[in-house]
């Protein structure tokens, strides 16, 4: 109420009729959005697939030697034992972790 006078207060719900054309076509438009946004989404995964498979057939055709020295350049081949070696610097870091609490009582 302003100077005695009530001001109206605009609409701003969702149209009531559910059938209106304006409503129809709004909701039209976000399902196609939605299924193309879909369809997209399993053509990708389709394709990664088709990649993943054509790469582990050629790493199947590919000799034990060829296929180790192809691991060596990539870095995915460790040798036995790296993963367990720290370097120096790592393993002396001064700080007290909680582990080392937890594993003074377990016995």
């Amino acid at each position: 109420e302003v100077g005695g006078e009530f001001i109206p207060v605009p609409d701003d719900s969702d149209p009531v009729d559910e059938d209106s054309p304006e409503l129809v076509l709004a909701e039209r438009d976000a399902w196609e959005v939605r299924e193309l946004i879909r369809i997209l989404r399993d053509v990708d995964e389709a394709a990664e697939l088709e990649k993943e498979r054509k790469e582990l057939e050629r790493r199947r055709a590919l000799t034990d030697e060829v296929r180790l020295e192809e691991d060596r350049r990539s870095g995915r081949y460790r040798a036995p034992g790296d993963a367990r070696r720290v370097p120096r610097d790592e393993r002396h870091d001064g700080s007290k972790g909680e582990n080392n609490y937890l594993q003074r009582y377990h016995h």
